[in-house]
């Protein structure tokens, strides 16, 4: 799950709710994104986050820095 850390809470909850459902799954928030979260934001995280040809997975946190923005 994917959450906009300008959101509104209710959003953010919604997507840790649904992510805690599903067996697997991760939340990442972005920071200074909205429900219309821009596509050169979001592109690297689902890039890293969905399997690859090869059947590799990387967290989509592992797209963001520490601060929860996009890592270089």
């Amino acid at each position: 799950m994917i959450a906009g850390g300008k959101s509104p809470n209710y959003m953010r909850n919604a997507s840790e709710a649904i992510a805690a459902q599903i067996p697997d799954s991760e939340t990442a928030v972005l920071d200074a994104q909205t429900h219309e979260v821009k596509a050169e934001v979001i592109a690297p995280v689902l890039t890293r986050a969905l399997p690859s040809m090869t059947g590799e997975h990387k967290s989509a946190d592992s797209a963001l820095d520490t601060a929860g923005t996009l890592a270089p």
